[in-house]
């Protein structure tokens, strides 16, 4: 099996990239639901940052950023792609690593792990990273797209269940802002007759803000 830095490593050989530069539209709508008040400058820790889209973002948003990525390739790259000061990549993933102190923010988007393995494992753990009244974002390939030729794991069991994710953020102590099941926008060609032939992949999108003291 090709791990990531393989991955990674190979795309920048032949000058690409392995995923988008830009920006998930999905995960930028989803933080329409944020609101940090902060007399200082915000944090976030984008976990699984690969290549640093999602980290680039939330920087020209204002925050620091602490990308997180257990790729020392993906590293490599998202450093090169993204040169901003404001960015403090780490290689780690979210098992073996915690904040020196409490952030505004966690971004955990498109991480589906391994099967075996859940989402929901990592939420115990990365909500003791967030301060009260602190925020979560999660955006990932929803389970409703199951059976669809989208982008996206085929394995149902590595889908995202938005109920569930909401279940054990609320046992952690958070508060739902946002949650549902979002067909992504996508470009569609039709045929002759005018009807889409293509489906959209559908994403879980869940925004939770921590109790505050």
């Amino acid at each position: 099996m090709t791990t990531w830095d393989e991955r990674y490593r190979e795309a920048a050989e032949v000058g690409t990239t392995l995923f988008t530069t830009s920006p998930s539209p999905t995960v930028v709508e989803a933080f329409q639901h944020v609101r940090i008040l902060s007399r200082h400058r915000p944090s976030a820790v984008d976990v699984g940052a690969g290549e640093g889209r999602h980290s680039a973002d939330l920087a020209k948003r204002g925050f620091f950023v602490t990308a997180l990525e257990p790729s020392a390739e993906g590293i490599r790259s998202g450093r090169r792609l993204h040169p901003d000061t404001s960015i403090d990549w780490v290689r780690a993933d979210w098992q073996s690593w915690d904040p020196d102190t409490e952030v505004d923010v966690v971004l955990i988007a498109y991480l589906h792990p391994p099967a075996g393995e859940a989402i929901e494992d990592a939420l115990p753990h990365v909500a003791t990273w967030i301060k009260p009244s602190g925020w979560i974002v999660l955006v990932g390939h929803s389970r409703a797209q199951y059976g669809l030729n989208v982008p996206g794991p085929g394995d149902k069991e590595r889908l995202w269940d938005a109920e569930s994710i909401k279940g054990t953020l609320e046992s952690c102590g958070f508060e739902t802002v946002f949650c549902d099941d979002i067909e992504r926008r996508a470009i569609k060609h039709q045929d002759d007759t005018g009807t889409d032939n293509e489906p959209a992949p559908i994403d879980v999108v869940l925004v939770a803000q921590k109790n505050g003291d």
